[in-house]
Parts: structure tokens; sequence; C-alpha cells
């Protein structure tokens, strides 16, 4: 199973910035193998600070974060933090966030399909079967990791599908025990009636022996 989370990474400045902090905030499965990367091609030491369990729904937690401390962002995933207010704001809040949030583990959505294919991979099921619906989650779940304008929306619709299956497999285990359930009565009384034809064979032969 995935376990993606949200990184927190420091990169070491010289002692004439030493009032300022760079941060990295981003996301990653592998948080160790990721903080190795990033040292490649760094001038400077990084060390981890903190990483959070975020799960498939990493990237929102991820965007969110990024657009509270907005005015600090240095580049991309980069911020500037005065160290103090890192200490005890930033990263107080970042703890207080992630230990409220509702953790979905699975498989995280990734793509290599530009938007416009996926557009028009969705707009060309029209079928209302379960193989299609279930194509269609899959392609959905790809928008969301490339077009956060439209995030809500697709989030509503693959809350409303997976409701959908979720319903029908509990239709089909009820169908599947009830006709269990039907499949025993028919052989409950398929042997009542033979242990039934067995005793009434039986005692007309004792009758007949005692006739005789």
């Amino acid at each position: 199973m995935f376990s993606t989370k949200v990184y927190v990474i420091l990169q070491e400045l010289p002692l004439k910035l030493d009032d300022k902090l760079i941060i990295k905030i981003g996301i990653s499965n592998d948080v160790e193998g990721r903080l190795r990367s990033l040292q490649t091609g760094s001038a400077y030491k990084l060390h981890l600070v903190e990483s959070f369990n975020a799960g498939v729904e990493a990237l929102k937690h991820e965007s969110f974060i990024h657009e509270l401390y907005n005015e600090y962002r240095k580049m991309g995933e980069w911020f500037t933090f005065d160290k103090q207010f890192f200490t005890q704001k930033v990263l107080p809040q970042m703890v207080d966030y992630f230990s409220k949030i509702e953790i979905v583990e699975g498989k995280v959505a990734t793509t290599k399909l530009k938007l416009e294919e996926l557009h028009y991979n969705l707009g060309s099921i029209i079928k209302d079967d379960w193989v299609s619906r279930k194509e269609r989650l899959i392609y959905l779940e790809k928008c969301l990791v490339v077009d956060n304008k439209k995030r809500n929306i697709y989030k509503k619709e693959i809350e409303e599908l997976n409701q959908g299956f979720k319903l029908e497999k509990e239709l089909s285990i009820k169908e599947g025990q009830e006709k269990a359930h039907k499949e025993y009565v028919r052989r409950y009384i398929y042997k009542k009636k033979k242990e039934l034809e067995s005793f009434s064979m039986g005692y007309l032969v004792r009758m007949a022996e005692e006739d005789s």
C-alpha cells in the first residue's frame, strides 16, 4: 500500500543568513529517497524536519499548505520564513492540521496524459455498464492530478460513483445470501422428502411382512 506524505525539508544557509529558513514543502511516497535526490542537486546540506501521512489526497493537502503560506513562497515548493515564525507558527500549524484531517489510504493517482486527452476519454465513455463506470472513475481520479480548477466537481462525481459501486456490492451480497438461503431450503426439503419416502417404504415393507 502506498503511504504518501507531505514532507518539510530545511536547506542549510550561510551563517550571515542564519535568521532565515529556506523550507521545501512537497509530497512523496519515499521521503528519504526524495531527500537524497534533492541533496544531489543542492549546494547546501538538506535536513528532513518533519513528514506527515497524507494518503491519496496528498496533493490536496499540499496545495492547502502552499496557499496558506503563499506570501512566503520563494519559488515553486520553496518558502522563506523567519526562524522564529517557522518554529512557533508554521510548523505547529502543520502539526495541528495533519492531526485533524481524515487520511484516505490507497494508491495515488498518477497520469502521463494531458488534460485534453483525459477530457476526451471521459467524453467517449457513453455506456452506463459497470465496466464503463469503473473506467470513468479511473479517468476522474487522474483528472484530480492535473486539474485543480475542477477538483470539487471531479471529487463529487467520484464520490457518487463509489457510492453506487458500494450499493451494488451490498445488493449483490444480499442477492447472493438470498439465493444461498433458497438453495439451502430446497436441499433441506428434498432431503426431508427422501427421508419420508424411505420411512414410508420401510413402513410398508414391515406391514407386508406382518400380514404374511
